[in-house]
């Protein structure tokens, strides 16, 4: 009769754990309409509307996905902190993926749509073609750079959102408040991140081209909202 098999040779069987803020977001993404996924969303009644939009625009329906990875997990100091979990979705329109952040609030895991929206529907490159309003809001990689043409009295920074091949040249006014606080974010080899405020504006030869008209959060993730 053989003998029993020592403890580290037996065969380990994994229990695969679904983790809820995974779950959360993995609900989320398969939910068949907007209505069903504002159901695991941050603030759902503030962003009801927004989604509703934004579905309009479109096609509204459960987002396929080929990976869900957890890259980054935090918990923010202070009696409100909360703790958070960014994850990267891979879909087959975004390969590379992109990063989407799941908030504890309140007991519940909830997702923060407005990145989601923003990233899903690479609404940074829309707005850079010319969609929507001349004014909006994005979280971008900045850089600084040598390579920009040039507006006269203003700096160039590059401006990367979170996926390949969608980046160009933001400006701000040279030796302005602004310029300095961008600087301050970024350094040679050492990208900065921030949510910024943009204006579209046309030039004279009728291209379009980027202005930075403010830091509306310095990070990412610093906030949930």
């Amino acid at each position: 009769m053989p003998d029993e098999p020592k403890e580290e040779e037996k065969e380990v069987v994994p229990i695969k754990i679904l983790a809820k803020p995974e779950a959360a977001l993995r609900a989320f993404l398969s939910a068949p309409d907007w209505r069903t996924r504002a159901k695991y969303v941050l603030n759902p009644e503030e962003n009801a509307k927004d989604m509703e939009l934004y579905y309009k625009l479109l096609p509204d329906g459960e987002i396929a996905f080929k990976s869900v990875t957890v890259q980054d997990s935090r918990k923010e100091a202070g009696s409100q902190a909360e703790e958070y979990h960014i994850y990267q979705v891979v879909t087959e329109q975004a390969p590379a993926g992109f990063p989407v952040a799941v908030v504890l609030r309140d007991g519940e895991w909830k997702v923060d749509w407005g990145t989601f929206a923003e990233f899903h529907g690479d609404l940074f490159s829309r707005f850079a073609k010319g969609e929507g309003g001349p004014k909006a809001g994005f979280h971008l990689v900045l850089r600084l750079t040598n390579f920009a043409p040039k507006h006269e009295g203003f700096t160039a920074f590059r401006l990367d959102p979170p996926l390949p091949g969608r980046d160009l040249y933001g400006y701000v006014p040279t030796n302005s408040e602004l310029h300095q606080r961008l600087t301050e974010c970024t350094s040679w080899g050492k990208p900065g991140q921030a949510l910024l405020r943009l204006q579209r504006n046309t030039g004279k030869d009728g291209k379009i081209w980027i202005e930075i008209t403010g830091i509306q959060v310095e990070g990412w993730w610093s906030r949930s909202d």
